[in-house]
């Protein structure tokens, strides 16, 4: 509220050594019409700290120029004797740069002597107190501001705790029920339950992350991966759901998109799914379509740019500004009914926009009512170690070949066009069985025949497998060269006996992953001999019981000893059971301090260590771990929150834990923390866990060297060339890791391994790969006890691999040269 001046006593400090001016000033307070001043006047700075300590003033006034304090120094040590009272200096100089310095220091108005009187001084006496008086109320506002919103984050964390806590026991439950023998209408109800469970953990973390972004406490991390992999793995998930509301869903990554790039792929991918399942929950027919393309780059950065298409209701014009707004989306896209739809409380597109933000993008979208939405965002991560490869360099061996795209599905047929047309594929469309055999009967006559044929099943009006056989049994034209494959519909389950009776050399399910469909066309070329060992890239039918099976061998398991630090009965069942089934030996205490009396009298290789326990929570814990349990054995800690709001990795890592899981704790991601800590690499019980011997298996699989020579252009040098080319590129990414790892650079060990594992997958130099996966996660993890080992194993295959190549090259220069 404003100061009536005229109603109040002003009380007034001032600070002046001249007698003269003193008296001047104080004059002309008396001199005011209105207001009432009651002034006390001192000579330094030394009087008027003492006056400040004693007595409660309204204004200071003061003189720069005092024999005991520099003109630099005043303001500031008034300032810090008493920080609510607003100072006026009085100066005798005219300048405006002088000024500003004076109120940067913390005055609230400055006066130039002899250039002011009784309503001048009476004003600016005024303005400083109502100034300072908003200055401290702002303060003030902003304080309980913070305070609230650490209060909300605290009491947001509280409730995550509380909700994660049944929901680990509910989740956790209905996967270990999974994994038992269930009839059809157990699995179905079950996997209700779970469905339910992840959903309820989606709107959680939804929620959280939310927090976080608002209070700025998330942060991005950095990891090597690939964007066409994160931009298929979404489009799997939602596979299910979009067969079941008949919405097809479509992916197309265009050639110049890196198969590698360093940077957050966890939040890329939650961008993409939130842009999907908005898109899905709003479109009735037609497509969902998610399109990623390289829109520019710099020396160290590479920027993405994807779209995901919709053909739904679309939003109106007037609303578009509110898209991306907490709490808008479902009222922005009603259903035609007009009812609320499902899936998600409204905070999806607004975490979408703040990821985007942090990712160094932008995001946007076009839409019209009735006409359909395209909602668009770029993001820039930075490039790998060792360059970058793109797509159309990664699938060049397929550059030139020519295939068919049988098809009654137009618009399934031009996006399957236009991804095989980007790896430099010649694509043809036919449409009914009379077309497709005047197709091939005319490339036939001008001895351009198609190399593939994909049958786009089922075919409308037509029996696909009778067409399909028909084709491979012509042995009176060159048909029987062409090398079908079939993609079928999510969900539908071929006959592998007719298939192959048909003549389809391999299939695969909607939606087609680019490696997927890949891998089609390279098995479709696999000699005769070893058709009936070429794996069928469609996935397998539900058995009785879950098929989960974990990555850590059997003999490590067997001899790990793992305890389990946690006060909660039900979250210890439920995490036991899940060790129990991945094959490990567990034992359970109740809190904190026995957990480090248990490690004082059992050598445990891991700990898993609840954070918030009774008498002595996970925190503490391991810190008492690590000062008092030393030795050579090196103990993995893990911890296990429920909070999960922001800061609990660093948390973990401060405390002196290796890794850190949160509920519900899930069994697939605890099988890879195990399969990080106690896989070849990595330390358990102070031994390398690798293997002592070199394997007895080739270390290439003949079988993949026989696809890439198939697809080879007739009488060409590719197979040297490539054979070359990758032994050069690996004998580079080995000298740079050993290299990285005399600096201990874990980042660039781990962006070289990860590199090193892609160029491998060509030539099926599995157990080289495994090594890679296994290097990549040592130095992930900043576990530096076990690289040195895994850096070995790695080098000793390596020689494996190129005394194997060496030899197949030179067989393959001999044949030429006969």
């Amino acid at each position: 509220m404003k100061i009536k001046m005229a109603d109040h006593l002003i009380r007034v400090l001032l600070v002046e050594d001249s007698p003269g001016d003193a008296r001047l000033v104080e004059a002309t307070l008396n001199d005011g019409d209105g207001a009432k001043y009651q002034v006390r006047t001192v000579a330094s700075m030394a009087e008027a700290l003492t006056a400040l300590a004693g007595a409660t003033f309204d204004v200071v006034l003061t003189d720069l120029s005092l024999p005991d304090c520099g003109p630099n120094e005043t303001v500031e040590r008034v300032t810090a004797a008493a920080a609510r009272i607003p100072i006026v200096v009085l100066t005798g100089m005219d300048d405006e740069e002088f000024g500003r310095e004076v109120l940067k220091q913390g005055a609230q108005d400055y006066l130039v002597k002899g250039q002011f009187d009784s309503r001048l001084l009476g004003r600016a006496i005024g303005y400083a107190i109502e100034r300072k008086r908003s200055q401290t109320e702002l303060a003030a506002a902003r304080d309980a501001a913070v305070e609230a919103s650490n209060h909300k984050s605290t009491s947001i964390a509280n409730i995550s705790h509380e909700i994660r806590t049944p929901l680990n026991a509910i989740v956790g439950m209905t996967e270990l029920l999974l994994d038992t023998k269930l009839d059809t209408e157990q699995r179905e109800f079950a996997d209700t339950v779970r469905s339910g469970g992840h959903a309820l953990v989606a709107i959680l973390d939804d929620i959280l992350d939310f927090t976080k972004v608002a209070s700025g406490k998330l942060e991005l991390t950095e990891a090597p991966f690939n964007p066409a992999k994160v931009v298929e793995d979404v489009i799997e998930l939602f596979a299910e759901s979009s067969h079941r509301t008949g919405v097809r869903l479509i992916s197309f990554v265009d050639g110049g998109v890196p198969v590698g790039a360093v940077g957050d792929a966890g939040r890329l991918r939650q961008v993409l799914t939130n842009l999907i399942s908005n898109a899905l929950k709003f479109t009735e027919r037609g497509e969902v379509a998610v399109l990623a393309r390289a829109e520019g780059e710099t020396r160290d950065e590479i920027k993405l740019h994807f779209t995901v298409n919709d053909t739904g209701r679309g939003i109106r014009s007037d609303a578009l500004g509110q898209v991306f707004e907490p709490f808008k989306e479902s009222s922005l896209q009603p259903s035609p009914s007009g009812d609320a739809r499902e899936g998600g409380i409204g905070l999806g597109l607004s975490l979408a926009a703040r990821l985007v933000e942090l990712m160094g993008g932008k995001i946007g979208v076009e839409s019209a009512l009735g006409d359909g939405s395209t909602f668009w965002f770029s993001a820039r991560f930075r490039k790998p170690v060792g360059g970058q490869v793109t797509q159309q360099q990664t699938y060049r061996a397929l550059r030139g070949r020519r295939v068919l795209i049988v098809s009654n599905d137009d618009s399934s047929a031009q996006w399957m066009r236009r991804q095989l047309t980007a790896w430099g594929l010649e694509c043809g469309i036919a449409v009914t069985g009379a077309e497709v055999r005047d197709v091939l009967a005319r490339a036939q006559a001008a001895h351009e025949s198609y190399g593939f044929a994909v049958f786009d099943l089922p075919l409308v009006g037509v029996d696909g497998l009778e067409l399909a056989r028909s084709i491979s049994t012509d042995e009176d034209s060159t048909h029987a060269a062409t090398r079908l494959i079939a993609v079928h519909e999510f969900g539908m389950r071929p006959d592998e006996t007719a298939m192959r009776a048909a003549g389809f050399k391999a299939w695969s399910s909607k939606p087609i992953r680019q490696s997927r469909l890949f891998e089609c066309f390279a098995g479709a070329v696999a000699p005769a001999q070893e058709k009936n060992s070429m794996v069928p890239t469609t996935q397998p039918a539900a058995s009785a019981a879950s098929a989960f099976s974990t990555s850590v061998p059997e003999e490590i398991r067997r001899r790990t000893r793992i305890l389990l630090a946690e006060d909660h009965r039900v979250d210890q069942r439920v995490v036991s059971k899940m060790l129990e089934r991945l094959g490990c030996r567990v034992d359970i205490v109740g809190n904190g301090r026995e957990a480090v009396e248990a490690l004082h009298n059992v050598d445990y290789d891991i700990v898993l260590m609840d954070c918030r326990m009774p008498e002595l929570d996970g925190y503490a814990a391991t810190r008492q771990i690590r000062d008092e349990v030393r030795g050579e054995r090196k103990i993995v800690i893990v911890g296990i929150t429920a909070n999960a709001l922001g800061g609990d990795r660093e948390k973990c890592l401060d405390a002196g834990m290796d890794d850190y899981l949160t509920k519900p704790v899930l069994l697939e991601e605890l099988d890879k923390m195990l399969a990080r800590w106690l896989m070849p690499g990595v330390v358990s019980n102070g031994k390398c866990g690798a293997a002592t011997t070199m394997p007895r298996e080739p270390a290439i699989d003949k079988a993949a060297l026989a696809r890439l020579a198939e697809i080879a252009p007739p009488g060409s040098n590719f197979m040297i060339e490539i054979i070359e080319a990758f032994l050069g590129d690996m004998t580079e990414r080995v000298a740079a890791i050993e290299g990285q790892v005399g600096m201990r650079d874990m980042a660039g060990i781990a962006a070289t391994g990860h590199t090193l594992k892609g160029s491998c997958s060509h030539f099926g130099a599995r157990r080289l790969m495994q090594l890679c996966v296994e290097l990549e996660g040592v130095a992930r993890s900043g576990n530096s006890e076990g690289l040195q080992a895994a850096v070995d194993w790695m080098v000793a295959e390596t020689e494996r691999v190129r005394s194997e190549l060496q030899e197949y090259r030179e067989t393959q220069a001999a044949a030429r040269r006969t």
